[in-house]
Parts: C-alpha cells; structure tokens; sequence
C-alpha cells in the first residue's frame, strides 16, 4: 500500500499497488517514480482541525485543486479565443476588399 503526504494536507488514504509496482518504488532514486502514480484523497489540514475540534472521526475529502489541469484547460480555451479572433480579423479584411472580376472575350477579325 501507498500514501502521500503534500504540504496543507493529510495523509491520503492508502492505495494497494502491485508487487512489481512497490519492487520499483523500492529501486527507484529521487521521487520522479511517483509522477503519475495516482493517489486516494487526502483531507485539507484546516478540514482535519476542524474536525478535531468536534471530536468528528469521520474524515471529509473535498476535490484537490488540479493547478496543471486547469492550466491546460486555460490555454486550450485560449486557443479557441485566438481562433475566433483571427476569423474575426479576416471577415473585418474581406468585407473592407472589394474584388472586381473582368471577363473579356477576344473574337479574330
């Protein structure tokens, strides 16, 4: 089993991992092996006083901000926003062009 302890909040709730899975945790340096190993939900240390102070045993998991997926999500909206600009930008340029299309026809004499 796994857990993780993050700054401003508590342990989250253990995780059973394989036996291939925990050897590689075991053989790994540094802490690049848990980029994406997912974790169970851990509790906010304000939610864990709080709770404490109501003699509550009964821990409440409220979402974890996710900072990175909400940045993608941003730039990908960005994106959009560019796109509406730019054919916004060519629908202003086409109306302000005319185009005058001449048709000649030549005949021998």
């Amino acid at each position: 089993m796994v857990s993780q302890l993050r700054g401003g909040r508590g342990w989250t709730v253990p995780v059973f991992k394989t036996t291939a899975e925990m050897i590689n945790f075991a053989k790994a340096d540094g802490t690049e092996i848990f980029q994406g190993v997912e974790f169970g939900p851990s509790e906010s240390v304000a939610a864990i006083k709080e709770r404490l102070q109501r003699r509550d045993d009964t821990p409440r998991f409220e979402e974890e901000s996710d900072a990175e997926g909400e940045l993608l999500e941003q730039l990908d909206r960005l994106e959009e926003l560019e796109s509406i600009v730019e054919n916004a930008k060519n629908a202003i340029d086409a109306a302000k062009s005319k185009t005058l299309i001449l048709s000649m026809t030549f005949t021998n004499r």
